[in-house]
């Protein structure tokens, strides 16, 4: 846990205004999140296992070589095409799937005040939602720069056409990134303790 702690420290200014974390807890984010996991463990547990057939461990894995080919630094700076299939990757895990599969759960069972439930609303609600949905229907881009992404979504539940357009900087990507990481990653491990 400690070093998502450190992970999502230096994003405290972010923490604090876009999710209202208290100033005291942005230092041990994934520890609040572990504690708050257990007190709800034996139902999450259930939960997660009826609604779905792929098991904890599995969606762990994935998660684990996600990571290690991300942090493979020397491989992707050799292939720029690489880097770019990774990301759209790593967009689809930590957004599509984990919105789909344990964010929109913790939403429902995590309590009212959490920050667990903070960030998994945060992760699925507003910028997050829309780029979720741009991942899911393909209306996404780097930008030529490779500054950010820039990303077409519905607003609303609407059918609406022309799609908005939206704009996210690799800073704040990087923000929603290691927010959903660090969320499901502390998650999987806490339920998968002593089990």
């Amino acid at each position: 846990m400690k070093n998502f702690n450190n992970l999502l420290a230096r994003h405290e200014i972010r923490l604090i205004a876009e999710i209202g974390i208290p100033i005291q807890k942005t230092k041990s984010i994934s520890t609040e999140i572990a504690i708050e996991v257990i007190e709800i463990k034996k139902i999450l547990l259930d939960v997660l296992n009826n609604m779905y057939v792929v098991n904890i461990n599995y969606r762990m894995n994935e998660l684990y070589a996600l990571d290690k080919v991300l942090y493979d630094k020397e491989l992707i700076l050799k292939n720029k095409n690489l880097y770019r299939i990774l990301l759209n990757y790593q967009n689809y895990i930590l957004f599509v799937y984990l919105k789909d599969t344990l964010f929109d759960v913790l939403k429902e069972v995590t309590n009212p005040n959490s920050i667990t439930k903070k960030i998994a609303k945060y992760l699925t609600d507003g910028k997050v939602r829309y780029f979720r949905n741009s991942i899911a229907h393909g209306n996404y881009k780097l930008l030529d720069d490779s500054s950010g992404m820039e990303y077409w979504a519905e607003k609303d539940s609407k059918k609406q056409l022309p799609l908005s357009h939206f704009q996210v900087t690799i800073d704040e990507l990087q923000f929603w990134i290691d927010l959903s990481k660090t969320l499901a990653i502390t998650t999987y491990l806490t339920l998968l303790e002593n089990n």
